[in-house]
């Protein structure tokens, strides 16, 4: 299967590229259906829609069949977005996400102080402001405090979860500002899942 993907990777991406959009990951597998599926994720500044998807499979469908990167094995071609809840894999798309809200979860507690990142561009400073520790049951949450205030609850103990606006990526730690306005530098090494933030109104 990653030969497949080899083979699309060379060949067809650069044609998705030259009309505009970034290619985010190439998958070849089952699925339920019992069909392989060649399946392109792209995606671009302005967001993906139906007819992107469209025009990118009307352009790639060509080169396929003259590609044969299946060697013949049937299969189903695919273009889809990369969907909100799909998790960040790579530095690119850490990058891609920058200005975006997202949510970090940790492999381990930690306390938010430890990772507030003072006016001198340093971490855990004592006396950093604070205020965005807030519980949601478990108390395990940060960044979601409004105005400034701690919310009541254990977040000031240890938290697993931050969400807020995605500032950056650099030097393997992500950046990220609260929606208090804290700002955090978070370690790659402790982030155990990091996915754009999906709200239910």
């Amino acid at each position: 299967m990653s030969k497949v993907v080899d083979i699309v990777t060379e060949k067809i991406v650069p044609i998705i590229e030259a009309l505009g959009y970034e290619v985010v990951e190439v998958a070849y597998g089952s699925r339920p259906d019992r069909q392989m599926h060649l399946t392109f994720f792209i995606d671009s500044v302005s967001g993906i829609t139906l007819d992107d998807c469209e025009k990118v499979s009307n352009a790639v469908d060509g080169p396929l069949e003259e590609l044969h990167p299946t060697d013949g094995q049937p299969y189903a071609l695919d273009v889809s977005s990369p969907g909100l809840d799909r998790l960040f894999k790579t530095e690119r798309d850490w990058l891609r996400n920058v200005g975006r809200e997202v949510e970090i979860g940790l492999y381990a507690p930690v306390k938010p102080l430890d990772l507030i990142v003072n006016d001198s561009g340093r971490r855990g400073a004592v006396g950093a402001p604070y205020g965005g520790a807030a519980a949601d049951g478990g108390g395990n949450k940060a960044g979601t405090g409004a105005g400034g205030k701690q919310k009541s609850g254990k977040g000031s103990k240890g938290v697993k979860t931050f969400e807020g606006i995605l500032r950056g990526f650099e030097n393997n730690s992500a950046k990220l500002e609260g929606f208090d306005g804290t700002i955090y530098e978070i370690p790659a090494s402790q982030i155990a899942s990091a996915r754009q933030l999906i709200k239910f109104k």
